[in-house]
This record gives C-alpha cells, sequence and structure tokens, in this order.
C-alpha cells in the first residue's frame, strides 16, 4: 500500500453515454479507490442524474 502526500495518479471518470461527454472527473484515493467506486456505481444505480450532479 502506497501512502504519502503525493497527488493521484489515476481519476476515477463518470461519462454519459449520450452524448457521450464527461460527467465527473475526481482523483482516486490511492488506498482505498475501490471504495470511491462502489459508492459511485451505488449512485448511479439509486439516485435520479440531478440527484447524482447535486451530490
Amino acid at each position: 500500500m502506497f501512502t504519502g502526500d503525493l497527488p493521484a495518479t489515476h481519476d476515477l471518470v463518470v461519462y454519459r453515454r449520450d452524448p457521450w461527454a464527461e460527467l465527473i472527473r475526481t482523483p482516486t484515493d490511492l488506498g482505498s479507490p475501490e471504495f470511491l467506486l462502489e459508492h459511485v456505481l451505488d449512485d448511479l444505480e439509486t439516485k435520479t442524474v440531478t440527484e447524482f450532479l447535486n451530490e
């Protein structure tokens, strides 16, 4: 595991299918990127587009 104050080298990017446009780009946490991905996937399943973007 990597720890420290260095900037993240990977981003989580959410795209809208039509039109193919980037909606959100956020740096991932090198310690637990799977937590962020899991959270976003859950939000995409349970929230409306407006709710997701507002969060």
